[in-house]
């Protein structure tokens, strides 16, 4: 079930940071809140795939890497290209911070979840 829904979640993500700029209502509630959002989105992208296991229940780094560290890099770079829209390099820092706060909160709350297998 993870597998589906951190998918649907890099598609659905995917989708919304490669539309064009023009797309987006204009909304300004708060300094940075470009930046908290993303920040949440590669958090619920990280924590997602954190607890997808291949073999023996252990992490599967390269995996991690290729569909959620990578994602954030390529999705940001993407931007670059897209009308009314742009690289920022703080965006790719708080996509980065989203995905170790993702990990972090994955790891702390799979820790104190006891397993009945």
């Amino acid at each position: 079930m993870r597998w589906v829904a951190g998918l649907i979640w890099l598609i659905l993500l995917g989708f919304a940071m490669l539309m064009p700029g023009e797309k987006f209502p204009e909304i300004h509630a708060f300094d940075f809140q470009d930046k908290l959002i993303h920040t949440v989105l590669f958090f619920i992208l990280s924590f997602i795939w954190a607890g997808v296991r291949l073999k023996e229940q252990k992490p599967d780094w390269l995996l991690f890497s290729l569909l959620v560290v990578l994602p954030s890099i390529l999705f940001e770079i993407g931007q670059y290209w897209i009308p009314n829209r742009s690289l920022d390099i703080w965006d790719l820092v708080f996509n980065q911070i989203g995905i170790w706060a993702g990990l972090l909160g994955y790891f702390k709350i799979s820790s104190k979840v006891i397993r009945l297998d």
